[in-house]
Formats: structure tokens, C-alpha cells, sequence
């Protein structure tokens, strides 16, 4: 901040830099102290949290070998970005955004093998087999 009147300074905007805030100071509490990420990850992923419309999230996640970022997700705009924490630099870049609107609407796109299709036709020809399978039981169980 350039040091200025922070009476200037919109409510929801404070909000926003409180959320980054903490967000760093929790990346920088894992860096200094190296927490192993397999003591905390499993139940990290196990917890669930209500998200609304309208609501931003920040993540903390790692980035690279030696990069740390800060995810933030927008579910009212449908917007996500990304940015890079640099250590030695000690600042804040903006590495990735995009909107998410409309990727739910695809089938299939930018997929390394098996696609979805290829999954499809694994599963059908699995139970071709066992229809099969369960047909030669129930004749032989006849005779």
C-alpha cells in the first residue's frame, strides 16, 4: 500500500487483502518449519467445505520443486487464477487465470489416453465378457 488514507480503501477490498494475508503466512509457516506434506495431505483432502456462489477461495499449494502459489477460485464469476510465491524475491506473481463456465460443457478435450471414449468401450467390452460369461455358467448348469 503506498501508506495513504485507508479510509479510501473499499471494504470488500480489505477482505481480499486479509485473505491474502493469511494465505502467506500460512505458506510461509510450511516453508519455514518444512512440514512433510504426507502428515497433513490425506486429511487436508478429507475435509469438505460448503462453497456458494459468490464466494472466493484461496488455496495454498505447491507449484514446482521449490515454488509455492496461491490458488484462488471466484464460483459466483466462474473464474480461477493462480499466483507464484517467490522466496527470493519476496513478492506475489500473477501466473495463470481463466474462466471455468464453460469446460464443464465438454466431453472431452486436451486428454492423454485413455479418453473417456476409450474407457467407454474398455467397460462395454468388460461386460460383453461377463454377459458372456454368465451365459456359457447358466448352460453348462442346465445340461
Amino acid at each position: 500500500m503506498d501508506g495513504g488514507d485507508r479510509s479510501s480503501t473499499p471494504a470488500g477490498g480489505r477482505v481480499v487483502q486479509w485473505v491474502i494475508a493469511l494465505s502467506l503466512a500460512i505458506i510461509a509457516g510450511c516453508l519455514v518449519l518444512k512440514v512433510d506434506e504426507s502428515s497433513w495431505l490425506p486429511r487436508v483432502q478429507a475435509q469438505t467445505t460448503r462453497m456458494a456462489p459468490g464466494d472466493i477461495y484461496a488455496f495454498a499449494g505447491q507449484l514446482g520443486p521449490k515454488t509455492y502459489g496461491l490458488f484462488m477460485v471466484d464460483l459466483g464469476a466462474g473464474n480461477l487464477w493462480c499466483y507464484e510465491y517467490s522466496n527470493q524475491k519476496d513478492k506475489l506473481r500473477l501466473v495463470a487465470a481463466r474462466s471455468f463456465l464453460y469446460d464443464r460443457c465438454l466431453e472431452e478435450f486436451n486428454v492423454d489416453s485413455p479418453t473417456p471414449r476409450e474407457v467407454a468401450q474398455l467397460v462395454q467390452r468388460l461386460r460383453d465378457r461377463q454377459s458372456q460369461a454368465d451365459g456359457k455358467k447358466g448352460s453348462t448348469q442346465e445340461k
